[in-house]
């Protein structure tokens, strides 16, 4: 059996959530670490290589693979014609139900292929992932792939309603939280309005976030720049997310699994 680290990451199967975890893979495997890429293959996804390629990372003598999560144990890609696939609400569905099994399937496949799973990490909108990694006894991650400032209003949005967002009786409401300057209705993200709380893009973001509570994830990576954001950035480490850092503290992630190296970047973003 392997003795190296095994980042397994796992994405939500649209391109620009697939992009972003990519580029830390790829990052980490150029540490040394064997890096695992998943998520639903289907035919909108483009520029990922079929199942069990290798993309060799020099320097540093890891590698990223990819290996897809299969709904029905057998298929690997969704059929072109299928429009399902091809509609963000009803693929979120669709992978909020089969994704727990096809994760669980993948993980086995890798310790019964002598490269156990050593870390697991997602992005949103797969917050099932951190369950089943949580369930299997293997640490988990997650990254966050907007600013910090996004981060704090999804997270106090979704975890604290009580602080005061708009809502359907006051929609202008402005939201002042710790860090962050005043923001008015009008600038805040889409999925900060009241309609999102009651759908199941809003019931995914509450889910991953609720794991930041749990203390089932180990660290939330944000794709930021510590000097641009470092007051956000404070104020959710003191107040709500300890383990929130940015993805140049990913040398952390790296050392504690055994890859050894430097920061993976000098100061944030992806």
């Amino acid at each position: 059996m392997s003795s190296q680290s095994h980042v397994l990451l796992v994405s939500y199967p649209l391109q620009g959530h697939v992009n972003p975890l990519l580029r830390l893979g790829r990052r980490l495997a150029a540490k040394g670490l064997l890096v695992t890429f998943t998520t639903f293959r289907h035919a909108g996804l483009r520029a990922l290589p079929d199942d069990d390629a290798d993309a060799v990372v020099r320097p540093g003598g890891g590698r990223l693979r990819f290996e897809y999560m299969r709904d029905d144990g057998s298929s690997r890609r969704c059929p072109d014609d299928d429009m399902s696939c091809m509609d963000p609400t009803d693929m979120l569905r669709r992978v909020v139900n089969v994704g727990p099994a096809a994760l669980t399937g993948v993980i086995r496949r890798q310790a019964g292929s002598g490269r156990p799973v050593t870390c697991v990490v997602n992005n949103c909108f797969v917050p099932w992932a951190l369950d089943v990694a949580s369930e299997m006894g293997v640490p988990c991650a997650t990254l966050w792939i907007q600013s910090c400032a996004v981060l704090s209003l999804y997270y106090h949005f979704y975890s604290f309603p009580e602080v005061g967002f708009p809502s359907d009786a006051d929609p202008d409401k402005a939201v002042a939280l710790p860090g962050l300057p005043t923001v008015a209705a009008d600038e805040l993200p889409l999925m900060v309005r009241p309609e999102y709380a009651r759908n199941l893009w809003g019931d995914m973001l509450r889910a991953q976030l609720g794991q930041i509570n749990k203390g089932v994830v180990s660290w939330v990576l944000v794709n930021t720049f510590e000097g641009l954001e470092r007051s956000i950035i404070d104020a959710l480490r003191a107040h709500t997310i300890p383990c929130c850092c940015s993805v140049k503290v990913a040398s952390a992630l790296v050392m504690e699994l055994g890859g050894g190296g430097d920061e993976i970047t000098t100061d944030g973003g992806l």
